[in-house]
């Protein structure tokens, strides 16, 4: 028993791998799972009009356990199969039915068209399919999915897209805080956010601004530098969150600076702050980086920040917006045909 029992276990074993290839050898029609990849069982047989109605039942995202892979369900690799015949099949759902997850689950759908069923990899994807960029940029100033819409567009972002997007940013008085934090993944450099901070700088004062002006909140203060030959232990061990840490521009060490809250600064619930310490470290990774990675999932960054006269000024999204236009207006996305 024993004897017959080792070929079946080789055999299954040998199935199962074969439906996990690596997780860096990008295929079609396969979905990344826990640094692996699995193939999507493809529905050959049912109509098409079937396929997409069964977005308005219940189904649920397939875990990858990375938070920048989408675990798109076996029915939306089926419908995705039919590449741009599906596109107005899934436009009719998402005009009709009255469900949000049949929208949002069409939504993917219509992004799963554009890259071909490809999940290319971490923070990188190929959205290939025009028809399928061009449905899914129609929804980017849908009240509702639009924000969901830009997140799906800007994983890669074409410059065709601007003009569109920067129409949507002028249009809306109320700020759309996913197409503000979209943009820096479009322009990725000069845009008037996140200027590098002088690492010499001993004292940098920290100010938030709204429509209605700017408020003091703090200082940050440098309590220690480190040099070439110290023991990098003597910042590991400092108590983190109480502190802000800045690299230097080589990359080689870094500067410690402590924040410390003006007398009269805003209360930060009100400005609905996580703790200060972590957002200014965040700006001043983003001061040097430019563009998180993390933008690549629609991950919003706390606030926006620009760096003025040696100091940080916070701005809140509609300040934020008016940056944007104020700096399209200068440099207007290039027409497309």
């Amino acid at each position: 028993m024993k004897m017959r029992a080792i070929p079946i276990c080789l055999l299954l074993t040998s199935q199962a791998l074969l439906a996990r290839l690596p997780e860096n050898l990008p295929q079609a029609n396969t979905r990344p799972v826990e640094g692996s990849r699995q193939e999507a069982a493809i529905d050959t047989e049912t109509p098409l009009p079937k396929l997409v109605s069964r977005l308005e039942g219940e189904w649920q995202l397939v875990s990858t356990g990375k938070m920048y892979l989408i675990g798109y369900t076996n029915d939306m690799y089926s419908i995705a199969a039919h590449g741009e015949k599906a596109l107005s099949e899934l436009n009719k759902l998402i005009k009709n039915t009255k469900s949000a997850k049949a929208k949002s689950g069409a939504i993917l759908c219509i992004h799963l068209i554009g890259i071909e069923s490809t999940v290319s990899g971490r923070f990188a994807e190929d959205f290939n399919n025009e028809m399928a960029r061009q449905t899914l940029l129609a929804l980017a100033d849908d009240n509702e999915f639009g924000p969901m819409a830009i997140n799906l567009l800007a994983r890669d972002p074409w410059k065709s897209d601007l003009p569109t997007l920067v129409r949507i940013l002028k249009k809306h008085e109320k700020p759309n805080p996913a197409l503000i934090h979209a943009l820096f993944r479009y322009v990725r450099e000069g845009f008037p956010f996140r200027e590098d901070i002088d690492e010499k700088l001993d004292q940098i004062p920290v100010y938030f601004e709204t429509s209605e002006g700017k408020k003091r909140l703090g200082v940050l203060t440098t309590v220690l530098r480190e040099k070439p030959d110290d023991d990098p232990k003597i910042i590991n061990k400092m108590k983190r969150p109480d502190y802000v840490i800045q690299w230097d521009d080589t990359l080689t060490n870094r500067i410690v600076r402590r924040y410390t809250p003006a007398p009269d600064s805003p209360i930060l619930s009100e400005i609905k702050f996580g703790k200060i310490e972590n957002v200014l470290s965040q700006f001043l990774r983003l001061s040097r980086e430019k563009v998180g990675v993390f933008s690549y999932c629609g991950q919003l960054e706390p606030y926006c920040h620009y760096v003025e006269q040696g100091a940080i000024i916070i701005v809140d999204d509609s300040v934020a917006r008016k940056r944007w236009i104020s700096h399209f207006d200068k440099h207007p996305p290039a027409p497309q045909p």
